[in-house]
């Protein structure tokens, strides 16, 4: 693809939103404020009061605190280092949230769609993305055989109620995996009923929701979320019909009880996913559809006053995949697998230093990838092949993270002890140990202002596909390689942090140094398979500002610049185009107005497997009004300029899609 000036200016748009957004700020007081999916709830919100701010208004000025948690992942499994760039997003408008994970989290710093289209798009992380970045829901630690990826898109965004992502390395705390960053979900806890329902222009998307919970404060009692959301084949800006339709149903139950020394919760996520197109440039002469996708998830946690932790987790999950191609026939693939984990924390203060340690069990058992191959020529033969059978794995990591505060600055540190491994039946198993670890610095500077750094380490083993499976998948057919070290990242960041009540701003350049990633290479076409070649450096500039301008005003904006290299000096793949992102809300009464614009600039550099693509500018927007309290009609459009451009740079994407036009009503009653 050739790449072409721009066809609209950054700058002008950027004007225009925030004349857009800039009203007078004195207004009488609504409902909960919101923000691109994050807004304080209705007890924060009541918590302000009525005091004098000094700023002409009666209503208090409400924090950033309200609205946005920017220090180390406050609900990671295991706590992050505070000297980490994390970012919680909280969805408290869930009716209007994107329909998949990657576009909620697509908005934060240096994170990025990546791969081909649909719902199964994933993510990268400061460049780095595929299974080296580890998704996790509730804790639940969240494994994929699709090459492409994790995509956790099967739990709909009205079941959630906040998305934890960390950047950055951090395998000392989350095992394998966690090579580039993690991202956990966080599922909705009702209180009251909600019922919510929407319909959105492109692929005649129709999604609803209902919510119950009678909870208290403290998380006790029972809360039950149910969501539904189908859709047809969507159009990219060009007009390009995409193999994007779906039908999904999710739910999720939760249940706490204990006194105010243990707690004790349970959550179950069962998901159905029916007929889920690929979309891709393949389609229509390579036409891959999921017919079936089911979930389980199932987890048991205890906390206790005295410091203790303990969790216990089950996933069976259940994958079927059939891809047709013009004139040669069709593969029907089926994975399965019955994932579990268990993990035992301690935190302790005492002496000069505080922190925790713990063991944590990951394991997979029943692994089956199971492939039919039937020609088009009725008379041929059907070849049938079980390429993974009853593949298995454990992991097992020792961890024990420290600080120490020297004053107003702190010193953190921990390591990790891992070991895995892995069989298939026929085939030899696999032992694999590895150290990681991480050093972090915060030192406060004054007037709100901090300097923090961080060295942190990451790592990988291959997976089961990739040492034992065979066979056809959506790009072509595979062979496996038993032989394959693992990957390993080293990561180093310096950053500054300005919080005030009122703003918050950072900025983060890091240098992440990679080592034996594992590739897919082409060995003939569509012959491809598995082998440790690349290692290089991703260098980037990262940057977030949150502003709480006025009651009812609030404006941010992101960025970032990157640039990867493999050591031969050719270009790595999954490194994003450079991005920045503007964006408010302003309320009037009963009205409340969002708009987000975004630049995406050209990249020129494409890594293996990827194409050139222009840049481009994407306008969001949202006009909502409270028809009576708890009730709110909300009218949103996304890529109103019907830009035609690529979410990523796979050189299979078949572009975003284009224009589309939303409608979503919501009631909620506590």
């Amino acid at each position: 693809m050739a790449i072409t000036e721009p066809r609209h200016r950054p700058g002008l748009l950027a004007i225009i939103l925030l004349l857009a957004l800039a009203p007078a700020l004195a207004t009488e007081p609504t409902s909960a404020t919101e923000l691109d999916d994050t807004k304080v709830d209705d007890a924060a919100l009541a918590a302000a009061g009525s005091e004098e701010d000094g700023l002409g208004t009666s209503e208090k000025l409400p924090t950033v605190e309200d609205r946005i948690t920017v220090s180390g992942g406050r609900t990671l499994a295991t706590a992050s280092p505070a000297s980490a760039a994390a970012t919680s997003i909280a969805i408290t408008e869930p009716e209007a949230a994107p329909a998949t994970l990657t576009e909620i989290v697509s908005a934060t710093p240096a994170v990025s769609q990546n791969g081909q289209g649909g719902l199964f798009q994933v993510f990268s992380i400061r460049g780095v993305s595929r299974e080296r970045v580890q998704t996790r829901i509730a804790g639940v630690r969240l494994t994929s055989e699709r090459r492409a990826g994790i995509s956790a898109s099967f739990l709909d965004p009205q079941l959630l109620s906040a998305v934890d992502v960390l950047r950055g390395p951090a395998s000392s705390l989350h095992g394998s995996g966690a090579l580039g960053g993690v991202v956990q979900l966080l599922p909705a806890r009702f209180e009251g009923s909600t019922v919510t329902a929407g319909y959105d222009s492109q692929g005649d998307e129709r999604y609803a929701a209902v919510g119950w919970g009678e909870g208290d404060a403290e998380g006790r009692g029972w809360s039950l979320g149910l969501a539904h959301r189908s859709a047809g084949d969507d159009e990219s800006g060009d007009g390009t019909l995409r193999n994007s339709a779906f039908s999904q149903v999710s739910a999720v139950l939760r249940r706490g009880w204990g006194t105010g020394t243990t707690r004790h919760e349970i959550v179950v996520i069962p998901t159905y996913g029916d007929d889920i197109g690929k979309a891709n440039t393949d389609f229509p002469r390579r036409d891959t559809t999921y017919p079936r996708e089911r979930h389980l998830l199932a987890r048991y946690s205890l906390d206790t006053e005295a410091g203790t932790s303990f969790q216990a987790y089950l996933h069976p999950q259940d994958l079927e995949a059939l891809t047709v191609t013009a004139g040669d026939g069709r593969a029907e693939v089926s994975n399965k697998s019955f994932d579990l984990g268990a993990e035992w924390q301690r935190r302790w203060h005492g002496g000069p230093l505080d922190g925790h340690w713990g063991v944590e069990y990951f394991g997979r058992r029943g692994v089956d990838a199971t492939e039919v191959d039937r020609p088009e020529d009725p008379t041929a033969e059907v070849v049938r092949a079980k390429t993974l059978d009853g593949g298995a794995l454990d992991e097992v990591g020792v961890f024990v993270a420290a600080g120490h505060d020297f004053g107003e600055a702190r010193l953190e540190a921990g390591t990790r002890f891992t070991w895995q491994r892995q069989d298939n039946r026929g085939s030899d198993s696999v032992d694999d140990t590895a150290w990681s670890g991480f050093v972090g610095l915060t030192l406060p500077l004054g007037s709100g202002v901090e300097l923090v750094a961080n060295v942190g380490t990451g790592l990988r083993f291959a997976g089961l596909s990739e040492r034992y499976f065979s066979g056809t998948t959506g790009r072509g057919e595979i062979t496996a390689n038993p032989d394959l070290d693992p990957e390993r990242s080293l990561n180093v960041d310096l950053g500054l942090r300005r919080s005030g009540r009122h703003t918050f701003a950072a900025v983060y350049a890091f240098h992440t140094r990679v080592e034996d990633y594992i590739e897919r290479v082409e060995v003939a076409p569509d012959q491809l398979g598995f082998v440790n070649l690349l290692s290089g450096t991703i260098e980037g500039v990262e940057a977030e500002i949150h502003w709480v301008a006025g009651p009812r005003f609030e404006l941010y904006g992101s960025g970032h610049f990157m640039r990867g290299r493999a050591a031969g000096g050719e270009a790595l793949a999954d490194i994003p185009p450079h991005r920045l992102i503007f964006g408010g809300e302003r309320r009037l009464g009963r009205w409340r107005l969002e708009g987000r614009w975004q630049y995406r600039f050209a990249k020129d550099d494409p890594g293996s497997g990827e194409q050139a693509i222009d840049a481009a500018d994407v306008l969001d927007a949202a006009l909502g009004y409270e028809l009576r309290t708890g009730l709110e009609l909300t009218l949103r459009g996304t890529n109103l300029l019907d830009e035609e451009y690529q979410a990523s740079a796979d050189r299979k994407d078949i572009g975003a899609r284009g224009r589309s036009i939303g409608l979503a009503l919501a009631w909620h009653a506590r």
